[in-house]
């Protein structure tokens, strides 16, 4: 693999911004006093679990777009939202549109799991798939490459199996000595000793 450029070394520290936000934001708790800021909290997730997929899926866009086959051009275009998801992120919070009052649409999403049968975002699932997914990535880099989102990643993870309340109390403190690696086609969080599966790994995910 070539070597990075020192403007994709400098953009990884981007990526790893993406993947704190969204380890942060995945399982935050909005206290019911303040609903506004829990939408603003929910939508930025969205938004940052957006980017992500455009990121693993090689969406480019525009010309000067990053995605993971910047890092490594034989990852294959491997987002992890479903095609409704990504429908219902445009529609309801990207994008101001006539869709978010149609009542066909919204079954569709609802049936197809990107809302709930309450029509909400399932969003813990949402930001742990995007880091399981991301971590896949990582173990398809090299060495040096890999080095440059690990912290990051570790920080996500960290963030996610901790508690946030909105007035910046967590409830508990990140878990220590904490990483995420591919074993035996799963995405496995390794706390200490003890192992959580986070997720199975497909080549249709």
């Amino acid at each position: 693999m070539p070597a990075l450029n020192s403007q994709l070394i400098a953009c990884a520290d981007d990526v790893g911004y993406e993947l704190r936000m969204i380890g942060v934001l995945g399982q935050l708790k909005t206290s019911t006093d303040l609903p506004f800021v829990g939408y603003g909290l929910l939508e930025s997730l969205l938004v940052h679990v957006r980017l992500l997929d455009n990121f693993l899926a090689n969406r480019r866009l525009r010309d000067d777009d990053l995605t993971a086959g910047d890092y490594n051009s034989s990852w294959p275009d491997k987002g992890f939202l479903i095609p409704e998801e990504r429908s219902s992120i445009h529609k309801k919070v990207v994008h101001l549109t006539r869709t978010r009052q149609d009542p066909e649409v919204d079954k569709r999403w609802r049936t197809a799991g990107a809302l709930d049968a309450e029509g909400n975002w399932p969003r813990s699932n949402a930001a742990k798939r995007a880091l399981a997914t991301f971590t896949e990535f990582i173990e398809t880099l090299d060495p040096y490459t890999k080095e440059l989102f690990e912290p990051a990643l570790t920080d996500a993870w960290k963030y996610y199996y901790s508690a946030f309340e909105v007035r910046g109390h967590v409830q508990c403190p990140p878990p220590p000595q904490l990483r995420a690696m591919l074993l035996d086609n799963q995405v496995t969080v390794f706390i200490g000793t003890g192992r959580i599966i986070v997720q199975e790994v497909n080549g249709d995910a």
